[in-house]
């Protein structure tokens, strides 16, 4: 908008102000994050600026966490898949992403595909960088785990969970999880589903084939294995499992067990440490604290939550009520509360003193900012910042006008 001939700059000021709106009143807006399709995770980087978001049809969004603003695209438009997902290097420097049966690894700075992940005849279920940003593996539903060098884009390790678990070469319903342990020296595996493989019950065993009556065959052990070799070192009991930020301890549950309790290992001699009893149902969630000093563990059976001291003493138990069994709990980074996802709800809890903060609607388990002041919520194609104490959604300064109001406020 040109000056007006006669006119002070002042007025000229106002007469746009009049025209445009106000230009330097703040306005603000929940800071939201969005895709075209719904979100299925999304993480923080270990210093708690960056945000990645991944979609189920193959975009992965990377984000300035505090402003909202996006930052870059990875990946190209796919046909929807629930098995997509993505997970951030400690290092920041690479985005590594799953659809199907491949995986592919990105630069965060420059955008660019660095290598892809290749030779799985199933599903690929879980994905994970090394605690030192150079290794990474990938964990299928062909029973088999990959371990590939990041540095140069090559696979050095199948390691075939489901052969040295139950027997057999190649399984559906594989592997759903693999991670690091023992400083990177160790990687474990385990499944956390029925195998397909069907066995006769013994008693039946002079009937015919066809009237012969069948169980389902599980897959109960958490695999150590030595990344150096390739080899299992030891056969623990027991799904999920996490491991301890040292990576000295991990803790497993007891889905596909008879029990209904979990276990605390010691990663150097495969022994168990401690037992942890007091769920009425089974085990179906399990995870070290930031610091190493707290075991959260979680039952969908009974609708319970309880955290527990590495010694093995319960200090806190929450009745989180009838939950269905894809029910997962987390803990905050700073130990203080404690989030439970069950079907449609996220509930925000508070360790000191076992009380419900507050409950908020979601597609997917919600994920805790590294400072823990935050809790971001996914549903649908869009992932909302709230206050993790408060509920209330995070507020941010409205995105500026557009180019107009900036062409006449530098005209004047």
């Amino acid at each position: 908008m040109p000056l007006i001939k006669g006119v002070p700059k002042l007025h000229s000021f106002v007469l746009v102000c009049l025209v445009m709106g106000p230009v330097y009143a703040q306005k603000t807006e929940p800071l939201v994050f969005e895709h075209n399709a719904e979100i299925v995770c999304a993480q923080y980087n270990g210093d708690g600026d960056l945000l990645i978001t991944a979609s189920v049809n193959g975009i992965v969004k990377l984000w300035d966490a505090e402003t909202g603003k996006l930052i870059r695209s990875f990946g190209v438009t796919t046909p929807p898949s629930k098995s997509f997902y993505a997970d951030f290097s400690p290092d920041g420097k690479l985005i590594a992403t799953i659809f199907e049966r491949s995986g592919k690894v990105w630069s965060t700075k420059f955008g660019d595909l660095v290598f892809s992940l290749n030779g799985y005849s199933d599903t690929i279920k879980s994905i994970h960088f090394s605690k030192n940003s150079k290794w990474l593996i990938a964990g299928s539903l062909d029973g088999t785990v990959k371990l590939w060098d990041v540095q140069t884009g090559k696979r050095h390790h199948s390691l075939n969970h489901m052969y040295e678990s139950l027997g057999k070469k190649e399984q559906k319903n594989g592997v759903t999880d693999a991670k690091f342990c023992d400083k990177d020296k160790s990687i474990v595996t385990g499944s956390g589903k029925a195998s397909l493989d069907f066995v006769p019950i013994a008693q039946y065993s002079s009937m015919s084939a066809t009237d012969k009556k069948y169980s389902e065959r599980y897959d109960s052990s958490s695999l150590v294995w030595d990344m150096k070799t390739g080899k299992v070192i030891h056969t623990l009991v027991g799904y999920p499992f996490d491991v301890s930020p040292d990576g000295s301890r991990i803790v497993t549950g007891s889905v596909n067990t008879t029990s209904q309790t979990a276990q605390v290992w010691d990663v150097a001699t495969g022994s168990v440490i401690h037992l942890l009893r007091g769920h009425n149902g089974k085990v179906t969630a399990c995870q070290f604290s930031k610091d190493g000093k707290w075991i959260l563990t979680s039952s969908a059976e009974d609708g319970t939550c309880k955290l527990w001291e590495t010694s093995g003493k319960s200090v806190c138990y929450l009745n989180t009520g009838p939950v269905n069994t894809g029910s997962i709990a987390h803990l905050s980074p700073n130990d203080k509360m404690i989030s439970t996802f069950s079907q449609d709800t996220t509930k925000i809890w508070n360790i000191a003193t076992g009380k419900l903060l507050h409950a908020l609607p979601s597609g997917r388990p919600p994920v805790f900012s590294i400072d823990s002041r935050r809790v971001i919520v996914l549903t649908g194609n869009r992932a909302t910042v709230y206050e993790a104490l408060s509920g209330k959604p995070v507020m941010v300064e409205k995105k500026p006008a557009g180019k107009e109001i900036k062409k006449a406020l530098k005209e004047i």
